[in-house]
């Protein structure tokens, strides 16, 4: 039998930009629009107008502001699970149904260099609005060997991000400092998923810093670190039990172990050597319900090089991954205890040290 759905479409694209500079050079613009049609067999079709503007001003030589905004299309959709950290997405292209996936961005950002203090800052915000979105919608499952496959998705999501970034690096003789702060948002809105309200998307991560230092002990000597931390992703996991019917046959006197009770109902005899069984189950009662533990680890490393007599050049280095081995969770999974739930995670890569050693030649 067929395991797979075809679907030829056809894309076609022209595009244009203008570069216009005032004579006093402070002042620039750069509109821009981009237009394509998707075309589906069948007949189906959607127009596809993307506009864009930049305009930029110049408030001296170390100083610029610069506005944006940018209307997207995209006709192929990254259709997600909400919260399971281990899925890959799927990619599966606009249909009828599925109408290409749109989005307005707005965004302004100042940059200032201070070259007399070795010091330069960057900072900006952004609003952005996506528009037929869709995702799993956690009742119909999602079975690509159906001719109808399209019906099993939420459609017509709509989505909203939001945020700012501030950024400095300033330097010394021997020393020098990058800092990076940025908060964010990126909610999801679908009328068959949470009851239609808004819950955050699976990379909705508000805070997240990186601080980096590198200093030179001498002309072949160097240490650096570099420090990072992010608020925990968003996950979907289950909190309350009920009592479900499985699809486990049992046999004879064949025996199997669930990692949940089993409660041999009696009411549920077909016949004297088939019993159906009911079972423990988690209940979701929200995608992304919960978020995972704050992510932050550090760093540090030295590298030592020499260049030789016949020029090349050595480079020996000693790293340590994870100084203060934080246990960040990289998968979270809940497991039924004698009365309750427990929440356990799993941790992949705790402090490690590297050694390493290159020749440049």
């Amino acid at each position: 039998s067929q395991n797979y759905v075809q679907l030829n479409a056809l894309e076609a694209y022209i595009y244009g930009q203008g570069d216009f500079i005032l004579p006093n050079q402070q002042w620039s613009f750069h509109p821009g629009l981009r237009m394509g049609r998707y075309m589906m067999e069948g007949g189906v079709a959607f127009n596809l107008i993307e506009p864009r503007m930049r305009i930029q001003y110049n408030a001296s030589e170390n100083a610029n502001y610069q506005l944006d905004y940018s209307r997207m299309t995209q006709t192929v959709h990254s259709l997600n699970s909400s919260g399971t950290a281990l899925t890959p997405d799927i990619w599966v292209p606009a249909t009828q149904r599925l109408a290409p996936t749109l989005s307005d961005q707005v965004s302004f950002m100042y940059n200032r260099e201070m070259p007399q203090h070795r010091l330069s800052f960057q900072t900006g915000i952004y609003y952005k609005e996506l528009q037929n979105l869709i995702n799993f919608n956690g009742t119909s499952g999602f079975a690509t060997i159906r001719g109808n496959w399209d019906d099993a998705i939420a459609a017509n999501g709509f989505g909203r991000a939001y945020g700012f970034e501030l950024a400095a690096d300033k330097s010394f003789d021997k020393l020098s400092f990058e800092a990076n702060y940025t908060f964010s948002r990126s909610l999801r809105q679908f009328d068959e998923i949470n009851q239609g309200r808004f819950f955050p998307q699976n990379f909705d991560r508000p805070h997240s810093m990186t601080i980096s230092a590198v200093g030179k002990l001498n002309k072949k000597t160097s240490v650096s670190l570099l420090w990072t931390y992010q608020t925990g992703q968003p996950i979907t996991l289950g909190v309350q039990q009920y009592q479900a019917p499985n699809n486990h046959d049992f046999y004879g006197t064949t025996v199997y172990k669930s990692r949940f009770d089993i409660v041999v109902d009696q009411n549920y005899y077909t016949d004297h050597s088939n019993i159906n069984h009911i079972e423990e189950a988690l209940l979701v009662d929200d995608i992304n319900n919960f978020r995972m533990p704050d992510y932050h680890r550090l760093d540090l490393a030295l590298n030592h090089r020499k260049t030789w007599k016949n020029g090349w050049k050595r480079t020996f280095g000693v790293s340590v991954y994870n100084a203060y081995n934080r246990q960040n969770a990289y998968f979270i999974y809940v497991e039924r205890g004698d009365t309750d739930l427990r929440f356990n995670k799993l941790t992949l890569f705790p402090i490690l040290p590297t050694l390493s050693y290159g020749i440049e030649f």
